[in-house]
């Protein structure tokens, strides 16, 4: 009975492995979608978790069995392991996947509406989001630059994004916006954003110019906060840049 339970959580183990790379690993190169690509990886923690109870139940039983029992105990305990810090990470944000720093007027998608991968989706805003955002991410307000010119900030704002690794301009519709993607380095999710320009007053020495961002994830229902942290980091270059003396928020 040891012999079969053990021989069980050997195959556990390499089956915890297998998914654990082969997940990121298919997703990355698109042999897989990559919300498919994720939940395999995933199958990697039940997996690891069968085999550090079988190999802990044989080593009770067996104890003669000892070096080869620690093994595949340890061998299954390291995909577990992996997940830990994004269990305990992920319980502090709320469960929702769209982002914006003006809750009362978010910005609007207009190009992505017009992308193949957008069809039939609602690209709206969320009226459920609101309360979530604000409570969790209540950093994230409009930014306002004083006595700047629309250009100036209009072209930092594009230098900025078009810098950015994984940022992509898929759409400016008008001045005042510019839409794009990001994808993210290893399972290759795609979220999408547009950043909002608009200016208030004649002229910029009596005027200003105010930027908002909103960004979506394409897949699943909650983003581990990285819609909210493309908002702020961009917030922060963007402010840093046009007044390099102080940071986004102060």
């Amino acid at each position: 009975m040891m012999g079969i339970l053990f021989t069980l959580a050997q195959y556990s183990a390499g089956g915890a492995w297998i998914t654990f790379i082969l997940g990121p690993l298919l997703a990355h190169f698109r042999a897989l979608p990559p919300v498919q690509g994720f939940f395999l990886m995933l199958l990697s923690a039940p997996f690891g978790v069968f085999a550090i109870l079988g190999a802990v139940t044989v080593k009770i039983y067996a104890p003669h069995a000892a070096s080869r029992v620690m093994a595949v105990g340890i061998f299954g305990l390291v995909p577990v392991l992996f997940f830990v810090p994004s269990i305990l990470s992920g319980a502090k944000y709320p469960i929702i996947n769209d982002i914006s720093s003006n809750l009362e007027d978010p910005p609007a998608f207009v190009a992505a509406l017009a992308r193949s991968e957008n069809s039939g989706r609602d690209l709206s805003f969320p009226q459920a989001f609101g309360e979530p955002v604000r409570k969790a991410y209540a950093d994230l307000q409009p930014l306002h630059f004083r006595g700047v010119s629309f250009s100036k900030v209009r072209a930092k704002a594009e230098q900025i994004v078009s810098a950015r690794e994984g940022w992509k301009i898929d759409g400016i519709t008008d001045e005042n916006r510019i839409e794009g993607t990001s994808e993210s380095m290893l399972f290759r999710f795609q979220d999408d954003w547009v950043i909002r320009l608009r200016s208030v007053g004649e002229t910029a020495e009596t005027g200003e110019v105010i930027v908002d961002m909103r960004s979506k994830s394409r897949d699943g229902k909650g983003d581990l906060g990285v819609n909210a942290k493309r908002i702020r980091d961009f917030f922060k270059e963007l402010s840093h840049e046009m007044n390099p003396s102080h940071s986004a928020g102060s």
